[in-house]
């Protein structure tokens, strides 16, 4: 994959094809178990920003984020430092909302 963009609520990617496609061909994608760790790690950027804005309020903004397969760091701005108490609660609701499973949208469209 080179590139993914967001074009009408549609993720587009451009893609390295290993043979020539044509309008109409079938196609398999292999996605590399590196690629859903780090698609993992980018969803969990988006929780941790939402409950960090639960929990520290609306005035928190995400200031960067760093993502691979192995880890993520998520930049943040905050009026004021964290307690250990709200890391903690952060982390537990992070944890849980992973640990709930909440499904995601994947799907196969066809080319227009």
């Amino acid at each position: 994959m080179l590139d993914t963009r967001k074009f009408f609520e549609l993720n587009l990617s451009k893609i390295k094809a290993s043979s020539k496609i044509s309008v109409g061909d079938t196609v398999k994608a292999v996605v590399s178990s590196a690629r859903s760790e780090t698609a993992k790690h980018h969803s969990a950027t988006h929780l941790l920003h939402a409950v960090l804005r639960e929990v520290l309020g609306n005035t928190v903004t995400q200031a960067g984020s760093d993502v691979d397969d192995k880890r993520l760091r998520f930049d943040f701005t905050a009026p004021k430092a964290m307690s250990d108490e709200q890391v903690a609660l952060v982390e537990n609701k992070v944890n849980a909302m992973i640990a709930a499973n909440i499904g995601g949208k994947n799907g196969s469209y066809k080319r227009r």
